[in-house]
C-alpha cells in the first residue's frame, strides 16, 4: 500500500510536464534559456563542431530539489570527418518507482559550407512501478544554416513521426524550434529562439554568452510562456570543461543543473 501511495504522489508532481518533454539536462543549455536548436553537444544532430575528434559529456540535475527528480544524461560524438559526425546519449530521469529512459543515435552532416542537415533516432522506455510499457522510437530531424562567421540559423523537428506510449495512447511531446545564433562581438554571443510544443501555445527564448576571461564565460537568458529566469557559468582548463547551471521556475523552487566535458580537441 506504501508503494502505491508513493507512486501516485510522484505522479501527481509529474503532472507538471509530459513524460519525455524534458529532453535536456546540459547547463551549457539550460543556462541560455534552454535554446536547443544552435549549439553542438544538444538534440540538433546539424549542430556539428568545427574540430574533427572526440567529446564526452556527463550532466546531472536534482529538479525542483525533489530528490525522487534526480536526471542523468550522458553523450559520446565523434566528429570522425570535419563534414560528418555521429553521436550517441542516454538518459534517465526518476527513482526505483518512476523512470524515463531515452537513448539517442545521430548523424549529422555538412552538406556544404554555409548548410548542415542531421537526423536523430530517440529509443524512449518509461517505467512505472512494477508496470513496464512498451518503448517507441521518435525521429528528429535538424538543419544548421551559416550566413556568415558571427551568424548561423538552426531548425529543429523533434518526434515529427508523432510517438505514443502505452498502446498509443499517451503522445510523446512533438515540437518544432527555429532560431539564431549570433556574435556580436569577439567576447558576446546572442542566442534567440522560438519553440512550439505543438499542444502548448509559443515559447520565447533569449540568451547570452559572454566571456569574462580566456576559458571563463558566464551565461544568462529569459524564457516567455512559461516565464523562466537562467544563470550559468563554464569554466574550461584544457581538454575539461565544467559548468553550472541556476534555473527558476514560477511556482516551484529553482532547479541546479551541473555537467562536466572532456573533448579531444
Amino acid at each position: 500500500m506504501g508503494k502505491k501511495v508513493s507512486v501516485l504522489l510522484l505522479l501527481a508532481t509529474l503532472r507538471i510536464y509530459a513524460a519525455f518533454e524534458l529532453q535536456c539536462f546540459n547547463p551549457l543549455w539550460i543556462a541560455r534559456a534552454n535554446i536547443q536548436a544552435q549549439y553542438p553537444g544538444g538534440i540538433n544532430p546539424a549542430a556539428l563542431r568545427t574540430s574533427r575528434g572526440w567529446a564526452f559529456s556527463l550532466n546531472y540535475a536534482n529538479l525542483y530539489g525533489i530528490k525522487e527528480l534526480t536526471a542523468w544524461q550522458g553523450q559520446a560524438t565523434w566528429q570522425f570527418h570535419p563534414k560528418h559526425h555521429l553521436s550517441a546519449d542516454y538518459s534517465l530521469l526518476g527513482n526505483a518507482i518512476y523512470q524515463e529512459r531515452t537513448i539517442g543515435l545521430s548523424y549529422g552532416w555538412q552538406f556544404n559550407p554555409m548548410l548542415a542537415i542531421g537526423s536523430r533516432l530517440a529509443l524512449y522506455d518509461l517505467y512505472v512501478a512494477d508496470y513496464s510499457f512498451a518503448p517507441t522510437l521518435g525521429i528528429g530531424l535538424g538543419a544548421l544554416f551559416r550566413v556568415d562567421s558571427a551568424l548561423s540559423i538552426g531548425m529543429l523537428l523533434n518526434n515529427c513521426n508523432q510517438p505514443r506510449l502505452h498502446h498509443q495512447a499517451d503522445e510523446i511531446p512533438q515540437t518544432f524550434t527555429c532560431g539564431l545564433r549570433w556574435r556580436i562581438v569577439r567576447r558576446l554571443e546572442l542566442g534567440a529562439e522560438l519553440y512550439k510544443d505543438l499542444s502548448f501555445p509559443l515559447t520565447e527564448k533569449v540568451g547570452l554568452d559572454f566571456g569574462l576571461l580566456p576559458g571563463w564565460h558566464l551565461l544568462a537568458g529569459v524564457q516567455l510562456n512559461p516565464d523562466r529566469l537562467t544563470l550559468g557559468t563554464i569554466i574550461t582548463i584544457r581538454h575539461f570543461s565544467f559548468a553550472v547551471a541556476w534555473q527558476h521556475h514560477p511556482t516551484l523552487p529553482y532547479t541546479v543543473y551541473l555537467g562536466c566535458s572532456w573533448q579531444s580537441w
